[in-house]
């Protein structure tokens, strides 16, 4: 796996947190953007999603959006 697997991650799962806030319906990129600000990948929630080693547990925020440049 690649950045381009790690970037198809985080979209999908900020995705899924606003349409989990929002519904199942088309969001706005408003609605889009509230669901990547809470993202947080724990070594555990890696590990559920299937991959393992994709990259470092991060926290994502709106001040921080790198993870914290990891």
């Amino acid at each position: 796996m690649d950045a381009r697997h790690a970037a198809a991650l985080l979209t999908a799962e900020g995705i899924r947190t606003a349409m989990r806030k929002f519904g199942n319906q088309p969001l706005t990129g408003a609605q889009v953007q509230w669901g990547f600000e809470p993202l947080t990948f724990t070594a555990a929630s890696l590990k559920e999603l299937g991959v393992e080693g994709l990259f470092p547990p991060i926290t994502l925020s709106c001040r921080d959006h790198e993870g914290a440049g990891a």
